[in-house]
C-alpha cells in the first residue's frame, strides 16, 4: 500500500490491519503500535516537495480495515476499506441440504485456463471425474449429519480461494410451502446477509432444515453459501427455496439494502491554524461504505487574540452520510489552532545567473507589470504549506504581502527584480514582522520571431534595366521578452542594416531575400521570403528589310539567324534568335516548319524573293518576330570538262552525226547548267584532217567553252616501196597481144601495189 502526501510519520489509529510478521493462522495476528510513539511509515520516494511512504500489512479475509496517519506537522489522513477477500469460484449448480441416498449435481463456471479439484470430507461419494468443473455426488450420510464439499480452482491469471459448500443430510417430509414474492434484505454490521429458508418462506410451520436456498445474481451465477454483501446493494436477486427431498420449490425476488447508519467519532484536536483547510474531520466508520461523506453542520470560531499560543478555537458539529443515504448521529469537536511560528517559515529561493537558475522570459505566468507571479517563483511556506494569499485568514492572525522593485542595469539586456516579502503576526498586545528579499533575474535566451513573410509577385518596370523599383515594407517581428528588435535585410543589391522599409531595385528573377532579426541580447532569428519579378515585356525584333543571299558551290546557302538581325533588343537581354522560311521550305526539301538557328536556301530559290521570319526570345520566355525578303542569287559560272583529244586512223569508220563514242563532256555547276555541242569537221579527200567538238556550258550568269579535237591521219602513206614492178623479159613472139600485161604472168604483167592502194 502506497500513500502520497506531503509527509507522513507515525500511525495515529489503526483497525483491521496487522503486522506482516504475524504468526500464521490460526494464531492471532500481531497488531501495530499506534500513537505518537507508534510505528513509523518509511519513505521510499522523495522529490524534495512530496514523498511516497509505503508500509505492508495483512488483513483478515472478509474483514474491513481502517487507519489514520499523522505527520510531524499535525496533518492527518484516514483510509477506510470495507470487508474484502479472495475471489471464489462461481457456483452454477448444486445445493445444501440434501436428501439422504440422493444424487446431486454440482458445478462452477468453466474457465479453459483453470484446473479443478473437488474433495468431499464425508457423507457421500463423488461419482464423476473430480477434476472437472462439474461433478455428481451420491449422498449416503445419516439424517442430520453435516459434511463439507470443497472445490479448488487454480488459474494462472487470478488468485482464488477454495469454495466450501456445507451440506446437511435431511429426511423427506411432505410440507406445503409458500415463498414471499418480493423481499427487502438489509445487510448487517459486516455488510453481509445470509439468506435462509426462514427469511423466504411464508406460513408454516416448516422444518427449515429440510430446505435449501440458492441465490443467483442477474447473470444467473449462484452466490456462494447464499451470502450477499455490499456489492449487491440496489440489485434485485433471485432466491430459490427447495425441499431437497421431494423437489418442491418456490421463488422470491430480493432487493438488497443497507439500513445501517455510519458511526461517527469526534475528538478534540490541536493543529496549526494553517492546517485547518486540510483538517481530517471526524473519524467515520460504515459497514458498507468505506468513505462516507462527512458533512459540516455548524462552525463556531472563538477569537483568542490575547492567547500567546492559540489564535482561534473552532467548535464544529459534524454528521456523516453513506452511499445508501443513511445518516449518522451528530458529534461535536473542538479544534485549538496554534499560531504560526515565524522562525519556521521557509522563504523562496532566488532565481539568478549567480545561482544558475534564472527565469527565461515568456516562460512563466506574469502579472500586469510582466513580473512573474509568486506561484512561478515560490512563496513563503510553513512546513511545506504555502502561506501566500492567506486562505486561513479567519483561522490565523497573520498577513502576507510582497512588492517588486526593478533594478535598472543599462549594461545588461536582462531584467532584475527585487521581490520584498513581508509577513506580519499579531496578538492583542504585540506585533511581529519578518522581511525577506528574493532576487529574480529574467534572462532573454529566446530569439525574436519573424512573423510570416508572404511571397511578393510583380513585373519589371518598362525601360532598359530589367528590374523593378519595389517597396519592401518593414519586417514584422515579435519578441517574447519585449526587447527592441533590429532587422537586417539581405537582397540582390546588398545588405541593409536596421531595415525599416524602403524602395529597392529588384532584378527580374525569383529572388530570395533573407531577413535576420536581433534582440538586445543578440539572440537572432532568420527567415527568408521570395520576391518574384516577372519580365512580361517581349523583345523588340528588328530585321533587315531585304537581303541578297548567294548560293555556294554546292547550290545551297545556310544563313544564321543573327544575320537577319538589324538591332533587336530586350531590357532583360536576348536569349536566342531563331529563323524559318514562311513557305515551310518549299520547293527546297528543308524542314522549315520549326524555328532553327539558321535557314537554308537552294537552287530552286534562285531568282525568287523568299520571305523569312526571325523569332527573338528573351531569358524569360517572351518572344517577338519580324520578316525579311531574301533574294537568292547564283553567282557561280559553270565549268565544262571535255573529253580528251584523240587521234584516229583515216581507215576508221566514224559517224559524223554522233561522236559520243569519243566521250562526253562533263559540267561542274552548283545548280543546273545548259550544255550544247557544236562539231566543226575538217576532212580532205584523203579522209585526213580533224574534227573539233565544241562544248558550251552556261547559266544566267555566263558560259564556258571547251573543245575536244579528233585528228584523222593516214597511218601508212603511199610510196614507191609500195610498188612491185614487173620483171623484164625477152620474147620472140611478134604478136602484139603477146605483150599485153594481162596476158603475161603476174611477175611480168602489171605492177603490184602493196597496202591500201586502190585502183
Amino acid at each position: 500500500m502506497s500513500l502520497r502526501q506531503e509527509t507522513y510519520g507515525s500511525f495515529w489509529e489503526i483497525s483491521g490491519l496487522y503486522s506482516e510478521a504475524s504468526a500464521a493462522p490460526p494464531a492471532a495476528p500481531t497488531e501495530f503500535t499506534t500513537g505518537p510513539l507508534g510505528f513509523v511509515v518509511p519513505s521510499v520516494v522523495s522529490n524534495g516537495t512530496s514523498e511516497v511512504f509505503e508500509f505492508c500489512a495483512i488483513s483478515i479475509d472478509g474483514h474491513p480495515f481502517s487507519f489514520i496517519l499523522e505527520n510531524q506537522y499535525g496533518d492527518k489522513v484516514n483510509y477506510n476499506s470495507r470487508a474484502c477477500g479472495y475471489d471464489v469460484p462461481h457456483q452454477t449448480t448444486g445445493y445444501s441440504p440434501v436428501c439422504s441416498n440422493s444424487d446431486v449435481h454440482y458445478g462452477v463456471a468453466y474457465n479453459p485456463s483453470s484446473t479443478y479439484e473437488w474433495t468431499l470430507s464425508s457423507g457421500g461419494t463423488i461419482t464423476s471425474d473430480p477434476n472437472l468443473n462439474e461433478i455428481n455426488v451420491h449422498w449416503t450420510g445419516g439424517i442430520g449429519t453435516s459434511h463439507l464439499l470443497t472445490i479448488r480452482e487454480v488459474n494462472p491469471n487470478s488468485c482464488l480461494k477454495p469454495l466450501e459448500i456445507p451440506v446437511t443430510v435431511q429426511t423427506s417430509t411432505a410440507e406445503q410451502m409458500n415463498c414471499i414474492g418480493d423481499l427487502q434484505v438489509s445487510l448487517d454490521k459486516n455488510c453481509q446477509a445470509i439468506i435462509t429458508p426462514n427469511i423466504l418462506l411464508a406460513g408454516g410451520p416448516y422444518t427449515y432444515t429440510n430446505y435449501a436456498v440458492i441465490v443467483m445474481d442477474k447473470h444467473g451465477y449462484i452466490i456462494p453459501n447464499a451470502t450477499v454483501d455490499g456489492s449487491y446493494i440496489g440489485q434485485v436477486l433471485t432466491a430459490k427455496v427447495m425441499n431437497i427431498c421431494n423437489g418442491n420449490s418456490c421463488w422470491s425476488k430480493l432487493t438488497i439494502e443497507d439500513k445501517t447508519r455510519p458511526q461517527i467519532v469526534c475528538a478534540n484536536d490541536t493543529i496549526l491554524c494553517t492546517r485547518m483547510t486540510s483538517y481530517l474531520k471526524p473519524y467515520v466508520y460504515d459497514n458498507c461504505d468505506p468513505n462516507p461523506t462527512k458533512e459540516l453542520l455548524d462552525e463556531t470560531i472563538e477569537n483568542t487574540s490575547c492567547d500567546p499560543n492559540y489564535s482561534k478555537i473552532v467548535t464544529r458539529v459534524y454528521s456523516a452520510i453513506d452511499k445508501s443515504g443513511n445518516r449518522s448521529s451528530r458529534c461535536t469537536t473542538k479544534i485549538y489552532l496554534k499560531r504560526i511560528p515565524l522562525d519556521s517559515i521557509v522563504y523562496p529561493d532566488s532565481f539568478s545567473l549567480i545561482t544558475k537558475n534564472p527565469l527565461t522570459c515568456n516562460n512563466f505566468e506574469a502579472d500586469s507589470l510582466g513580473h512573474p507571479l509568486p506561484e512561478e517563483t515560490g512563496v513563503p511556506t510553513l512546513y511545506r504549506q504555502s502561506l501566500y494569499t492567506n486562505n486561513y485568514q479567519k483561522y490565523c492572525d497573520y498577513s502576507i504581502r510582497y512588492y517588486d522593485l526593478e533594478i535598472p542595469d543599462p549594461k545588461s539586456c536582462n531584467k532584475k527584480i527585487l521581490r520584498n516579502w513581508e509577513i506580519f503576526t499579531w496578538t492583542c498586545s504585540s506585533f511581529d514582522k519578518r522581511v525577506f528579499n528574493q532576487l529574480i533575474e529574467i534572462v532573454d535566451r529566446q530569439a525574436p520571431t519573424i512573423l510570416a513573410l508572404d511571397t511578393i509577385r510583380t513585373t519589371t518596370t518598362p525601360g532598359y534595366n530589367c528590374e523593378v523599383e519595389l517597396w519592401i515594407p518593414p519586417i514584422k517581428t515579435f519578441d517574447s521578452c519585449g526587447s527592441e528588435v533590429r532587422v537586417d535585410l539581405v537582397y540582390p543589391g546588398g545588405i541593409i542594416t536596421d531595415f525599416k522599409g524602403a524602395y529597392l531595385k529588384i532584378p527580374a528573377d525569383t529572388n530570395v531575400l533573407k531577413v535576420r532579426a536581433y534582440d538586445k541580447c543578440h539572440n537572432v532569428d532568420s527567415a527568408s521570403f521570395v520576391v518574384i519579378v516577372q519580365d512580361l515585356t517581349p523583345p523588340v525584333a528588328v530585321c533587315d528589310k531585304e537581303m541578297v543571299v548567294s548560293l555556294d558551290r554546292f547550290g545551297e546557302a545556310w544563313v544564321p539567324a543573327h544575320v537577319f538581325d538589324d538591332g533587336s533588343y530586350d531590357e532583360c537581354h536576348i536569349k536566342s534568335m531563331k529563323v524559318r522560311r514562311m513557305d515551310n521550305g518549299v520547293p527546297c526539301t528543308f524542314n522549315s516548319t520549326v524555328f532553327a538557328d539558321s535557314v537554308g536556301f537552294c537552287c530552286q530559290d534562285v531568282g525568287k524573293l523568299i520571305t523569312v521570319i526571325m523569332l527573338v526570345t528573351d531569358h524569360h520566355g517572351n518572344a517577338n518576330s519580324c520578316m525579311v525578303q531574301v533574294e537568292v542569287q547564283d553567282k557561280v559560272i559553270p565549268t565544262v570538262y571535255p573529253p580528251h583529244d584523240v587521234t584516229i586512223s583515216c581507215e576508221r569508220h566514224i559517224n559524223l552525226n554522233d561522236l559520243s563514242e569519243f566521250g562526253s563532256a562533263t559540267v561542274s555547276d552548283n545548280c543546273v547548267a545548259d550544255l550544247t555541242e557544236v562539231d566543226s569537221i575538217h576532212i580532205d579527200q584523203c579522209r585526213e584532217g580533224y574534227i573539233d567538238r565544241i562544248f558550251v556550258a552556261g547559266n544566267a550568269l555566263g558560259y564556258t567553252v571547251a573543245v575536244q579535237r579528233i585528228t584523222i591521219i593516214n597511218e601508212h602513206p603511199f610510196t614507191e616501196k609500195d610498188i612491185i614492178w614487173p620483171y623484164d623479159f625477152d620474147t620472140t613472139t611478134c604478136q602484139t597481144n603477146a605483150l599485153d600485161p594481162t596476158n603475161l604472168p603476174d611477175t611480168l604483167g602489171y605492177p603490184i601495189l602493196i597496202e591500201d592502194f586502190v585502183i
